[in-house]
């Protein structure tokens, strides 16, 4: 936070044309509103996160409309807001121009604690810079300052980018509709007011009961990905690649008891079985070949998860969990899955290692290895996050690697720069 306004303050020292600056600025990673006021133009910006923001011409009713409501709302007159919330992000309000300013201080979380003195006029200041984000604005990305001709070509922040795929001059993106997701949310929400309403009653069957719950985890599963779609860049729906195999796969074993479902099953296809582990804290847990009928095969005791097998089906990039280390680190391996072998691969144990993706143009496996990270669940597109402690008094890596690893050797080649899953 004062890193941002350091750069705000520099900016006005700077440029000749910014006369004043108001600003809404938190701590977290995302979320601050800035409103800089040039000799000819009047500008807010919205940055969304690390990478992108968004900004808006205001014209002058909306900018004089603003100032009217700092003034006569005294929240520039506001002395700092304490909370009862120890450790929440903080926020503050900051307007200066060439001559000097002040700023106003408060804990993020003052918005919600009802009976704080000036609470609802802070409440009322983020309303306002909300309102004033309401209509057309024009997206940038950060590093478009280090990339002369970078054009931004799918913009609408409703429909998100989330993956692009291009082979020769076929070029299609993954689109995340909120607006789709948000009424397919509603839709399974009602349904299951009515479930737990039929499963009250006291004529329903226990094997009725179950029939209920197994019809809402596969109403669940089937509409996972029903608010994704692969776009052209006129807009109109594609199909999907078939060497990106996103969306629901009804191939996609049911969750078996024991058996864990994650990742996607593409992601663990070798032959006609998927690779899976047991689920956490399962009293056996192993690595296990399941065939389309729900037949698992145990290949390997041991505590395993988060499995990608390669392109061929012959080899199993997995996470090895630790047998009784205080340290609780984790190790990543091979498994031949021919000879049902666990080898080693030259990384080091960590806080969180685990294999992310298969790159067929490379026939090598992407690692992850660093602090504890999120990652998806194979039915639904949030994150989860794995809940073990952290590692401590180890020699985890704290930082994030990516490491490409080659399955037949092991040997694991450290990547530099920006290199991950979008």
């Amino acid at each position: 936070m004062e890193k941002f306004e350091v750069g705000l303050r520099d900016e006005i020292r700077k440029d000749p044309n910014l006369v004043a600056v108001f600003a809404l600025v938190n701590d977290a990673k995302d979320g601050s509103k800035v409103i800089r006021v040039f000799t000819n133009k009047i500008e807010l910006t919205y940055y969304e996160d690390d990478a992108r923001y968004w900004t808006k011409n205001l014209d002058q009713k909306e900018y004089e409309n603003f100032v009217r409501f700092v003034t006569s709302s005294g929240v520039d007159r506001l002395s700092g807001l304490s909370s009862i919330c120890y450790g929440c992000p903080s926020t503050e309000f900051i307007m200066f121009t060439k001559e000097g300013g002040r700023r106003v201080y408060f804990p993020t979380a003052i918005w919600a604690q009802a009976g704080i003195a000036g609470m609802e006029k802070v409440a009322k200041l983020n309303s306002n810079f909300d309102d004033l984000r309401k209509g057309t604005s024009e997206l940038h990305y950060r590093f478009a300052e280090n990339l002369n001709g970078l054009e931004v070509l799918w913009t609408n922040p409703k429909q998100r980018a989330s993956a692009v795929w291009k082979k020769g001059a076929d070029l299609r993106f993954l689109v995340e509709d909120e607006d789709v997701r948000a009424s397919i949310l509603s839709e399974l929400s009602r349904k299951e007011r009515d479930d737990m309403i039929a499963v009250a009653s006291d004529d329903v069957t226990e094997e009725k009961r179950r029939e209920i719950y197994e019809q809402q985890q596969k109403r669940r599963t089937t509409s996972s990905q029903s608010h994704y779609s692969w776009r052209r860049l006129d807009g109109q729906s594609i199909s999907q690649p078939p060497e990106a195999a996103y969306l629901y796969d009804p191939a996609q074993l049911s969750q078996l008891g024991s058996i864990d479902p994650s990742p996607r099953a593409w992601q663990v296809r070798s032959g006609g079985s998927e690779i899976r582990t047991s689920k956490e804290y399962s009293e056996e847990p192993g690595l296990f070949r399941v065939s389309s009928s729900g037949q698992a095969t145990r290949i390997r005791d041991g505590a395993y998860m988060t499995p990608i097998v390669t392109g061929d089906g012959r080899w199993a990039i997995v996470t090895k969990l630790p047998e009784g280390d205080e340290n609780n680190q984790t190790t990543v391996v091979r498994v031949n899955l021919n000879t049902r072998r666990e080898l080693k691969i030259g990384i080091a144990p960590a806080e969180d290692v685990h294999a992310v993706a298969f790159i067929a143009s490379l026939n090598k496996v992407l690692v992850y290895s660093g602090p504890v990270k999120e990652r998806r669940s194979a039915y639904s597109q949030t994150y989860e996050d794995h809940d073990r402690e952290s590692a401590k008094g180890n020699d985890a890596p704290r930082a994030a690697e990516y490491f490409l690893v080659d399955p037949v050797n092991g040997a694991a080649q450290l990547v530099k720069g920006e290199f991950e899953p979008l």
